[in-house]
């Protein structure tokens, strides 16, 4: 019981940290060769259908599947952990996501999951799976990110990480 209630606190204190992604230029994290998050408890999903648009300035993506990020993937970069918070309209509203990374210009596969949560604050309509990524190489990369019946796909660029 006082795990689920650490894990609990923990998860509240990261998306509170994750909801002001951007504000500090800091890209911490962890390493998403592994499971992304750690799992929740189930919640009720804010999921309201028809949502057609992303609803801030700061969010991308198409139909159903929408995400926000500090900088809209710019600052990309080998080793470093880079915030995404995934934000999925159309009723699916299971306890992960699955998100498959291929490198297009090079040998690097993925497979990465990431969790339900519940984000503090919010209110928009969807269902939330804050992930980080993690890149061993440079190079285009193509994103998939699966949420029921529906796929949506984007690429990305991840550049070699500054020497020193």
């Amino acid at each position: 019981m006082t795990r689920s209630i650490s894990l609990a606190l923990c998860l509240v204190a990261g998306l509170v940290a994750f909801t002001a992604c951007g504000d500090d230029g800091d890209s911490g994290g962890s390493p998403t060769n592994e499971p992304t998050t750690e799992a929740t408890e189930p919640v009720e999903p804010t999921t309201q259908p028809g949502a057609t648009e992303p609803s801030l300035e700061t969010e991308g993506g198409e139909p159903p599947v929408f995400w926000r990020t500090a900088d809209d993937f710019e600052s990309l970069v080998t080793g470093e952990a880079y915030k995404v918070l995934f934000r999925v309209t159309n009723g699916y509203a299971e306890e992960t996501i699955t998100i498959d990374a291929v490198q297009q210009d090079g040998p690097g596969d993925l497979v990465l999951t990431s969790y339900l949560s519940q984000p503090v604050g919010e209110d928009l309509p969807g269902s939330y799976y804050p992930t980080f990524l993690q890149f061993g190489s440079p190079g285009t990369w193509e994103l998939t990110v699966h949420a029921g019946e529906d796929d949506v796909t984007l690429t990305v660029e991840v550049a070699e990480a500054p020497a020193g």
